[in-house]
């Protein structure tokens, strides 16, 4: 046993400082930029009474013997829309043919 800790044990401890660092690093990055959230909470109360209406009747297609109770309802950010669409033409204007997903859209703080 004393021989795999002397063998893996210094990699081990180098590996964390390493990852810690780069954990640091990645913390400062992120200080600067500010998540855009895909799904926005829907405040006005005529939009929400639609989006429950859709909700609901979805819901209520899928199963007719259940009752469902909307606890939260959130619609599509536009401005997250927006923006993926701009970035998914721009990288199959570059790259013709490919296929990525994105994972999320960041703004700089201001």
């Amino acid at each position: 046993m004393g021989f795999f800790s002397n063998l893996f044990g210094k990699k081990a401890q180098e590996n964390s400082e390493t990852v810690s660092q780069q954990a640091a690093v990645q913390k400062k990055e992120d200080d600067n930029w500010e998540t855009i959230p895909k799904w926005i909470k829907v405040d006005d109360p005529d939009e929400r009474r639609k989006v429950a209406l859709i909700a609901s009747s979805i819901a209520k297609y899928d199963d007719n013997g259940k009752e469902y109770i909307l606890k939260n309802l959130e619609k599509r950010n536009p401005e997250y829309r927006k923006l993926g669409i701009i970035v998914a033409s721009t990288i199959n204007f570059m790259v013709p043919n490919s296929t990525q997903s994105i994972a999320s859209i960041k703004k700089a703080k201001s």
